[in-house]
């Protein structure tokens, strides 16, 4: 199980002495997963809107979804050493996108959503021993001394995504049916303002100036500001550190409840800029866990966790500013520091985030005086009062 703030799962059959672990596209720390597994299933594909959602210029795009495509890999192929996996069967994706408008994501080799048989290579080449199992829908798996697929009537493992948009058409169609009325100020300002009731102490020591983006209509946002000095559009005009362009339906349906940033962005509807081009943990989690406080809560609670590793001549902390994920399986060699699980990097002398976002690190240089135990971190973490004083305790 994920026990962060994302608060996923998956399931462990053993059935007679066949252990089957499903973990789908849930991340478990990798401390904490199973070995001796016959069949594995887990994700190798991307489940998430970066970087497709976002407007980098064709370079720089293909650059950051082969990054992201090979860290998926990467993360997989860790999951199949740790739990010793007998077998692999691939799941948990692609995705695929029925509603014409958005085809342009089902292009297999400029997103982060591959078929098996584009990777198919690579898993091979760290991950030779392992059997892969291929399954159709319908097919069925007979246990004995090997895996036996047993095939589906009309078994198709290819992918026929015109066929699939025509069978469904109804159903994606019915996004084009709901009202499409103007989006108003107040309703942008009412909105926001309860975003940030919930989750004051959340956003404590937090600013950020948004604009969100609705066809013809747009309005600046000024985060983390007391909701009674809450302003929409202020007079004095600013540069906003993130945009997002919604369609006026998306929106309606994010601000009557109906759906929430997290499912709006996964339908790849939405468009993303940030400058800086940096990733910011808190935003994301207020717009994706902000209706649902006990998440944006247990975030503040994995920032208080201050409990330290000894590895490599380093002192540094053991979770994941970001997700969570255990740092002693952390790659650290050529001075930095990689997390496992997101492949985020640090300098391992600073703490320094060096790739992907900018939270740093905890992090200090052992010297042959230093009793480990006792040695100070590089970045103290922040004073427990303070902590619990935000969380309200």
């Amino acid at each position: 199980m994920d026990t962060s703030h994302k608060e996923d799962s998956g399931i462990l059959l053993d059935i007679d002495g066949f252990r089957f672990l499903d973990l789908n596209d849930c991340n478990t720390q990798m401390s904490e997963l199973p070995s001796d597994i016959d069949l594995l299933a887990a994700q190798y594909s991307g489940a998430m809107w970066y970087p497709n959602c976002y407007d980098y210029p064709p370079r720089e795009m293909a650059k950051r979804v082969a990054t992201v495509r090979r860290d998926l890999m990467d993360t997989l192929i860790q999951k199949v050493n740790l739990t010793q996996a007998k077998a692999y069967l691939p799941s948990a994706g692609p995705a695929c996108f029925l509603d014409p408008e958005l085809d342009c994501h089902n292009d297999r080799d400029s997103t982060i959503f591959p078929i098996w048989e584009q990777v198919a290579g690579d898993f091979a080449v760290s991950c030779g021993r392992t059997d892969v199992i291929r399954l159709a829908p319908g097919d069925r798996i007979e246990l004995g001394s090997s895996l036996k697929v047993v095939p589906t009537a009309n078994r198709k493992l290819e992918e026929d995504i015109p066929a699939y948009r025509e069978r469904r058409k109804s159903e994606w169609d019915s996004y084009y049916t709901k009202p499409d009325p103007p989006v108003s100020a107040t309703e942008i300002e009412s909105y926001f303002i309860k975003l940030q009731r919930k989750n004051r102490n959340f956003l404590a020591d937090y600013r950020k100036n948004i604009r969100v983006i609705s066809d013809s209509d747009f309005w600046d946002v000024q985060l983390g500001r007391l909701a009674e000095d809450f302003e929409i559009e202020s007079e004095e005009p600013y540069d906003p550190e993130y945009t997002v362009l919604v369609p006026t339906r998306v929106l309606h349906s994010i601000l009557d409840g109906e759906t929430g940033w997290e499912e709006a962005l996964l339908s790849m509807r939405l468009g993303l800029h940030r400058d800086p081009d940096v990733f910011d943990l808190t935003l994301m989690g207020l717009l994706r866990y902000g209706n649902h406080p006990v998440q944006t809560m247990q975030m503040l609670r994995e920032r208080q966790n201050t409990e330290n590793i000894v590895r490599d001549g380093l002192k540094i902390q053991r979770y994941c500013p970001h997700a969570g994920e255990d740092l002693s399986f952390a790659k650290i060699e050529n001075g930095r520091i990689e997390c496992p699980r997101h492949h985020w990097i640090w300098d391992a002398e600073t703490g320094e985030c060096l790739e992907k976002a900018s939270i740093p690190l905890r992090v200090k240089v052992l010297n042959d005086s230093d009793d480990a135990a006792h040695a100070i971190d590089h970045i103290p973490a922040e004073p427990d009062e303070a902590i619990n004083e935000k969380l309200g305790e």
